[in-house]
């Protein structure tokens, strides 16, 4: 009875029509997404060949899953997301700055994220290189940073700056300055640039003497036979301002040469 029910049902001809319409719309529905498939992977493999860095995109990961989209069978939910993932990829590569070819961009490179820093990063304070010194090691180094020191006269030294035995009193004193063998009427000329500030004659210790003064800088110049300068004139460095002589406390024809910072008495040897 169950056979000839199933017989008459395969052979019933309303049966096979149903039957039939079905197939039919099961292989319509096949090709439409076999064609949407089509068009959506010819879609992204069109787009991603828009982008300038083709050598990027066949290495990428996007190529393969293109080329599966187009090969097999996906769903429409997979199709969309691949989709999404070739227009994020696209939007990577308009953003990135091209990869180069055969053309090299001549433009310059410009880092805004350094710039931005740049503008407020702070200076750094540099190292104070007096940190260390002494203080006459201080005055030397900034005398010699703000101006050049010139020999006065071009004798041999007879006498250095610091403890010494007095030539005349035979006592232990300090030197304030250095001597220099000079000639009666040999030129003395300014070791500094400056003015003028102190002119005097037939001192007890000094004898003839001239002082030049630049900013916190005096220069001083000792037991000379004449001054060429008077107070207030402003010299440059190397101009005569007097002549070597043997005036005042001196035991031979020399010139005293000082120098001072601020007050402080500096080694001349160490600055000219």
């Amino acid at each position: 009875m169950e056979q000839t029910v199933s017989r008459y049902r395969v052979q019933s001809p309303y049966r096979t029509r149903v039957a039939n319409k079905e197939q039919k719309e099961r292989i319509l529905k096949y090709w439409e997404k076999f064609v949407f498939q089509t068009i959506v992977s010819a879609a992204v493999l069109a787009t991603v060949m828009c982008c300038k860095n083709i050598e990027m995109v066949v290495n990428s990961s996007l190529w393969e899953n293109a080329v599966k989209i187009a090969q097999t069978d996906y769903t429409v939910e997979d199709i969309k997301t691949q989709v999404n993932k070739g227009l994020e990829f696209v939007g990577i590569m308009k953003s990135a700055e091209p990869v180069l070819t055969e053309e090299i961009s001549t433009e310059p490179e410009v880092n805004l994220q350094a710039a931005e820093e740049s503008k407020v990063e702070e200076p750094k304070e540099e190292a104070d290189p007096t940190e260390n010194m002494t203080q006459e090691e201080k005055d030397v180094y900034m005398i010699l940073k703000s101006t050049s020191v010139l020999r006065p006269v071009n004798g041999e030294v007879t006498s250095e700056y610091g403890e010494r035995v007095d030539p005349i009193t035979k006592t232990s004193s300090v030197h304030t300055g250095v001597d220099f063998l000079a000639a009666i009427g040999t030129q003395v000329k300014s070791a500094i640039s400056g003015t003028v500030v102190e002119v005097q004659y037939g001192n007890k210790s000094f004898g003839n003497f001239v002082r030049v003064k630049n900013a916190d800088i005096v220069t001083t110049y000792a037991h000379c036979s004449q001054l060429k300068v008077k107070e207030g004139d402003t010299v440059k460095q190397g101009d005569i301002i007097a002549l070597s002589g043997n005036t005042g406390k001196s035991s031979g024809p020399h010139l005293h040469f000082e120098v001072t910072k601020a007050g402080r008495l500096v080694d001349p040897m160490k600055l000219v």
